[in-house]
C-alpha cells in the first residue's frame, strides 16, 4: 500500500517569487560575533540579529536555500528571506535538559525535533507552527527537501510544507510497517 503525505502534494510550492519547486542557492548566511547571532540575507541586501541571553549558549546555526535556524540552550530562533524579524520558539521547562541537536531544513522549509513535539516553519508561515507527538512515540526518519519536512514515527507520518498553515498527517495501523520514502522537492511518499 503507497500513502502519500497529503500535506506534500503539490502544496510545499511557495510564492516566494523564486521559480517555487526549485532549488535555489543559499541566500542566508549565519554568524555568532560575541553574545549576537547576525543573519545576513544576500537576497534583499539585510541583516537581522538577536542577542543571546545570560548564560545562553549557541548549540547549532543552520541555514539552506531561503530559511536559517539558531538553536540555542534557551529556544530556537527562525528567520527566511520573507521575513524581516527573527521567529522564537522557546523550549518548554522539559525540554531544556535535552535541547535539539540537529535541525532539518529543505530550501523553503525547516523542521526541530524536540521530546514531545515537532516544531516547524517555512517561507509562508510567520510563527513556528507545532505538533505534538507522544512521549512513548518511538522517532523515525526525518527527511527533508526543497518544499518539505517529514518525520515518521511507528504511528503515523507528519509533513510540512510552506503552502501550509500547519502540519499534515496520515496515520499507520498497528500492522502497517514502514517499507520505504521517497522525497521529492515538494511531496513524501511513504510505502508501507
Amino acid at each position: 500500500m503507497v500513502e502519500h503525505i497529503a500535506a506534500a502534494l503539490g502544496l510545499g510550492q511557495s510564492n516566494s517569487g523564486v521559480f517555487p519547486g526549485f532549488a535555489v542557492e543559499d541566500q542566508l548566511d549565519l554568524i555568532q560575533v560575541d553574545r549576537r547571532v547576525i543573519v545576513i540575507d544576500s537576497r534583499n541586501q539585510r541583516q537581522q540579529e538577536f542577542q543571546l541571553e545570560v548564560g545562553e549558549q549557541i548549540l547549532g546555526l543552520d541555514s539552506e536555500g531561503l530559511v536559517a535556524v539558531a538553536r540555542t540552550t534557551a529556544r530556537l530562533m527562525g528567520t527566511t528571506t520573507q521575513q524581516q524579524n527573527w521567529q522564537e520558539l522557546r523550549y518548554q521547562i522539559d525540554e531544556r535538559a535535552r535541547p535539539p541537536q540537529e535541525a532539518f531544513l529543505g530550501d523553503r522549509v525547516a523542521m526541530v525535533v524536540l521530546p514531545n513535539r515537532l516544531v516547524a516553519m517555512s517561507t509562508t508561515t510567520r510563527s513556528w507552527q507545532e505538533f505534538a507527538i507522544g512521549p512513548r512515540e518511538p522517532r523515525g526518519r526525518i527527511l527533508a527537501d526543497t518544499n518539505v519536512v517529514a518525520a515518521l514515527t511507528a504511528r503515523r507520518a507528519i509533513a510540512f510544507a510552506p503552502g501550509l498553515s500547519s502540519f499534515a498527517e496520515i496515520n499507520l495501523t498497528p500492522n502497517e510497517a514502514v517499507e520505504g520514502t521517497q522525497t521529492r522537492d515538494s511531496s513524501v511518499t511513504v510505502t508501507t
